[in-house]
């Protein structure tokens, strides 16, 4: 029998996923989460189906309303680009921008020099699928908190992926993509803390040379330059998460500062 084409693949997979979900009395928290996995890879097929829709080479002009990729963006040609207009900048001038990581991070491993103000911290939490913004100041507190108040909601959402995963959905690559998620979701168990590796990018203010040097991280995958401080308080910064690897995900959407 001949493998499915991706397409077809997809479907398979997302009918065996909604009709395990329809037979499982399931929680919100998963139900969200695997959702979300289906809407995702159906994004990246879309991208590849109508490569005309995408501008691959859109980059955000500083200062900006919105700095990050535009969804489908070609990750590869907006950092270039990006990268391009911070070393255009003078070396002392004072900028604000978005710092992306190529892995998930705690917040005391964050691959930042002293010289690089932090500001705010996006994170992914376990079973969640928006990001979330954490002040730089206090984040670990407000991470413990957040992971206290989430703990039973985690634990849930392992069991019921556990037993999701002991039926056959059919496509054995739909399968290793719920079987790495239940394993990230196990080790954040394990790690429910402010140790816990989920933070992905962090808003930073410091002079363009400093910018340029955290870009050279080999740790950092983009540095998004908004502008002046005094003029980008009110841009909305878009990371890129580890997981999007060569276009930007269709994800955007950031959920409100927890309450102090």
């Amino acid at each position: 029998m001949r493998t499915p084409a991706p397409l077809r693949r997809l479907d398979v997979a997302a009918a065996a996923v909604r009709r395990r979900l329809t037979s499982l009395a399931i929680r919100p928290g998963l139900v969200a989460l695997l959702a979300g996995a289906v809407l995702l890879a159906g994004a990246s097929i879309h991208v590849a189906r109508f490569p005309d829709r995408v501008d691959a080479d859109a980059v955000a002009r500083a200062p900006a309303d919105e700095v990050g990729p535009p969804p489908g963006a070609d990750l590869a040609a907006y950092t270039e680009a990006r990268h391009e207009h911070l070393a255009q900048l003078p070396a002392d001038e004072v900028v604000r921008g978005i710092a992306s990581f190529r892995e998930l991070v705690a917040v005391g491993d964050l691959p930042v020099d002293e010289e690089v103000r932090v500001e705010e911290l996006h994170v992914r939490l376990p079973a969640e699928l928006e990001p979330r913004t954490v002040p730089a100041e206090g984040a670990g507190a407000a991470l413990r908190a957040l992971f206290a108040d989430g703990q039973a909601e985690l634990d849930a959402a392992i069991a019921d992926l556990e037993g999701l995963l002991a039926e056959d959905l059919g496509d054995a690559e739909f399968e290793r993509e719920f079987e790495a998620e239940l394993a990230r979701l196990r080790e954040l168990r394990a790690s429910a803390s402010d140790e816990a590796p989920v933070v992905f990018a962090a808003v930073v203010v410091a002079s363009a040379a400093d910018l340029r040097d955290l870009a050279a991280d080999p740790r950092v995958r983009l540095v998004d330059v908004a502008g002046p401080p005094e003029q980008t308080r009110g841009t909305r910064m878009v990371g890129v998460a580890p997981t999007d690897l060569e276009r930007a995900s269709t994800e955007r959407e950031v959920a409100p500062d927890p309450a102090p």
